[in-house]
């Protein structure tokens, strides 16, 4: 549990001495929370309590969008860990990797209403 300096539905940063570990929206249980666990019939959301609610972990997010092993053209979701995108030929172009990530981002606010934003540096 971390302490938040933002309000509900604002993106955070996870710091660990100062490094950025994870991205993430914290989503109000009266809102989009409710609305998700009511809405899936499969497991149950994965998620930890926040001041302002509720943190569901992306993973999750993107797993139950069925992204995990996914792969088009030379570009792919590594089949252990939706959150990885890879080039496994090495052919992929930086725009290849970032139509998928972006695919993945409005499949999952689509889906659960949420927003994901990438926690790597576009350069």
């Amino acid at each position: 549990i971390i302490e938040l300096d933002r309000i509900a539905g604002e993106p955070i940063d996870v710091l660990v001495n100062g490094k950025l570990v994870a991205k993430g929206e914290v989503v109000v249980i009266e809102e989009c929370f409710n609305a998700i666990v009511a809405g899936e019939s499969g497991p149950d959301v994965p998620h930890f309590r926040v001041d302002s609610g509720y943190k569901i972990p992306a993973a999750w997010l993107i797993d139950q969008c069925g992204w995990k092993g996914y792969s088009e053209g030379n570009v792919a979701v590594w089949h252990l860990q939706p959150l990885v995108i890879v080039n496994p030929e090495r052919k992929a172009s930086p725009c290849e990797v970032i139509a998928l990530e972006k695919k993945i981002i409005d499949s999952v606010r689509d889906k659960f209403g949420i927003k994901l934003s990438p926690e790597v540096e576009h350069i």
